[in-house]
This record gives C-alpha cells, structure tokens and sequence, in this order.
C-alpha cells in the first residue's frame, strides 16, 4: 500500500459526497481546468513537490481516464471511502504500507489503524501523497516480489 485512503475518509471531498450532485460538478469542473491548465494542475493535487515532464503526464492521463466517461464512477468510489469500513486485512499475509506524513489526501492515523502491529508495517516518509509514491515506489516493488515472502 503506498499513500492509501482507508474508509471511512474524513476529508473535504467525502464530506461533500453526502451531496453526490455536487461532487459530480466539481469533478467536472476539475476535468475542464486541467484539460485548459495542463498536467501541472492535475499534479497540484497531489503534491507540491516538483516532477518530471513524464511524471506530470502519466498522473494528468491517469486522472483524465478516470473521468473519461463522466464522474459517476469516482464520485461512487468517493462516497464509499466515506462510508465503508474495511476492517482488519482477513489474511496472514504481511502488509507493508508506506506512507507519507505529508499527506493531505489520505491521513496516516486510519492506515496505522488498518494494520496489525505484529505482521504489518507502515514506513513512513516526510513526504505528500504523490511524493510518497515517486519515493517509495522502487521498495514497494522489491517488497512485493522479494521481501514479502520472509
């Protein structure tokens, strides 16, 4: 897990998914600024770091395809990160969450929360949410493949 909302979320955009209507339109909106300001305005929202070209460009057309065909889809995915509590992970498997004290979109207190002390851990960087991604994201991979198992 690198920077992961865990429900329920406390944050503006749960809040105003009581008002499904609403985000909608700001999902909308949000669609036609970065189409006129370019990938710089996508990555604003996750990260005040600053990125590579390449970088700016696959999280702009990450967040274009998912309001390719409208905003009902993220405006569903957001209310259920309101609503739904996950609860503990079932499986012994060890999970490795890295994230980043920074992190305005997806608070580390509910992640800490998620996991069990004893199998899992959480890896903290001082970093936001799309910096923790960009740092972490080599380690996540060599966990994942290699370290997972031990």
């Amino acid at each position: 897990m690198i920077g992961s909302v865990v429900p329920p979320a406390r944050n503006p955009l749960t809040l105003l998914s009581r008002v499904p209507f609403a985000l909608g339109a700001l999902f909308r909106v949000a669609r036609l600024v970065a189409r006129v300001r370019g990938p710089e305005s996508v990555v604003a929202q996750y990260t005040d770091e600053r990125v590579s070209d390449a970088v700016a460009g696959a999280v702009a057309a990450d967040f274009h395809e998912a309001l390719r065909q409208g905003p009902t889809a993220a405006v569903r995915e957001t209310r259920l990160f309101a609503e739904e509590s996950v609860g503990a992970f079932p499986s012994s498997t060890p999970v490795r969450a890295w994230h980043g004290t920074r992190d305005g979109n997806a608070p580390i207190g509910p992640v800490r929360s998620l996991l069990d002390g004893d199998r899992d851990t959480v890896v903290t960087v001082e970093r936001d949410h799309l910096g923790t991604l960009l740092a972490c994201r080599r380690d996540a991979f060599t966990w994942a493949t290699d370290g997972a198992s031990r």
